[in-house]
């Protein structure tokens, strides 16, 4: 099983799969064209935004002067009256720093409408729109066309014992039918498969670490979350429950487009299949999608319809420290979205055992530190308290073994030595 628009990293050296699906390259004129167009508009346009200085001294003037207004405002002991007697300069200095707020605030939204009025900017936007749809009318996409999200990402193992490396990227590519082709554009590139090529859609159930976001909804609606989408945070997101593949077989061999589970009812819409193994996702009511299945199974090996890690979990030690690459992954939202897939329980299990650890050495030093009479006056407390965290941290490095996320060793005999040093020194002085 290969993926389009992913790469094998034990096998980097091979000519990439999509390759083979080239149906048509845009020229070069073309690409230079439109890329000079949009050099131009950029120019253009840019000589209306407001500096980056500026914008920064609107942001902490706004931020500071509603802190100081909130805390003006706020009911106490001392009225409005008493509290600008006894203060004036403060009143005044939170008034101003609002003023300068608003002011950058109406100056920026007036070099955006001049910008919008500007001859020169509406010249280079129509040249970038021209040279956009000449691209378009080359390869095709100027009908009913749709940009969808495509995965794209780093990958080792076979589909049963698939390793996602980093994050995934997805790209916005324009999905189409073409002479009773379906195909796909993506810069210089269009890609075409034949009808009869396609086999199925089904779903990959194995967790896709991801961060970026192309649409211009929050992920947090309810139409991406029931699609697989993770919130991280806010309308942060850390990954995919599972996605979508379109397997495409040709020459006797499958390769598959994955996408994320929100594009399907475009997918379908233009590929004429039907999804029925996925679980219901948002559709657009108002879109009569067609769906069909195809009157003959295309002759290939049906893949897994699950891409999930069927060891057991094994914690993964070593002594020195993983690769800096792989350190700083591991502190993306994304980091653990394979494993808390594959592993919900377990995931569950390692994460109270991680809080736990990190929690109860310093829980217990301040319950006994603080038992001796000044103690929770004495600063030294506080520096054993620090150290009954960095203790802790040092248990919560041995559970990450167990979620393939292990900083060596090192670095466990590191804070186990120095936070019992800590503990003890701020002991010692209480």
């Amino acid at each position: 099983m290969e993926y389009l628009f992913c790469t094998d990293v034990d096998d980097a050296e091979r000519t990439p799969v999509e390759e083979r699906f080239v149906s048509k390259m845009v020229p070069d004129f073309l690409l230079r064209s439109y890329d000079e167009a949009e050099d131009e508009y950029d120019e253009a346009a840019g000589a209306y935004d407001m500096p980056y200085s500026l914008k920064l001294i609107r942001s902490i003037c706004f931020w500071l002067g509603l802190i100081l207004a909130i805390a003006i405002l706020k009911p106490g002991d001392v009225s409005f009256a008493e509290g600008y007697h006894n203060a004036a300069w403060l009143y005044w200095f939170t008034a101003g720093l609002l003023l300068v707020a608003a002011a950058l605030r109406i100056f920026e939204r007036r070099m955006q409408r001049r910008m919008r009025e500007d001859a020169g900017v509406k010249a280079a936007e129509e040249r970038t729109g021209a040279s956009s749809l000449a691209i378009h009318e080359f390869t095709g996409s100027n009908g009913e066309s749709f940009d969808i999200d495509v995965l794209s990402f780093l990958y080792s193992g076979d589909e049963r014992r698939l390793q996602i490396k980093g994050e995934a990227n997805i790209p916005v590519m324009r999905l189409f039918q073409r002479d009773g082709d379906v195909c796909l554009y993506k810069r210089d590139r269009v890609y075409s498969f034949k009808k009869e090529e396609l086999a199925r859609i089904r779903m990959i159930h194995h967790g896709i670490p991801m961060t970026s976001w192309n649409k211009a909804d929050s992920p947090s609606q309810k139409e991406y979350t029931k699609s697989g989408v993770m919130i991280f945070r806010g309308d942060i997101i850390s990954g995919l429950r599972f996605c979508c593949a379109l397997d495409i077989v040709r020459d006797g061999e499958t390769a598959s487009l994955l996408f994320p589970a929100y594009e399907l009812p475009v997918v379908e819409r233009v590929t004429g299949l039907l999804a029925s193994e996925l679980p219901s996702v948002a559709y657009d009511s108002s879109v009569e999608i067609e769906r069909r299945v195809p009157e003959q199974q295309v002759d290939a090996a049906p893949p897994a319809d699950v891409v999930a890690d069927d060891e057991r979990v094994r914690p993964l030690f070593y002594w020195s420290l993983p690769p800096k690459e792989l350190r700083s992954a591991w502190f993306s939202p994304a980091s653990d979205v394979e494993f808390r897939v594959a592993h919900p329980t377990e995931y569950g299990i390692l994460m109270f055992l991680m809080i736990a650890f990190f929690l109860v050495p310093p829980v217990l030093y301040g319950r006994f530190a603080w038992q001796i009479p000044g103690a929770e006056n004495n600063a030294w407390s506080f520096f054993g308290f620090i150290g009954a965290f960095v203790f802790g941290t040092g248990f919560c490095n041995i559970v990450a073994a167990w979620m393939r996320q292990y900083f060596g060793h090192f670095v466990t005999i590191a804070c186990f030595v120095v936070g019992i040093a800590m503990m003890t020194i701020g002991w010692v002085h209480l």
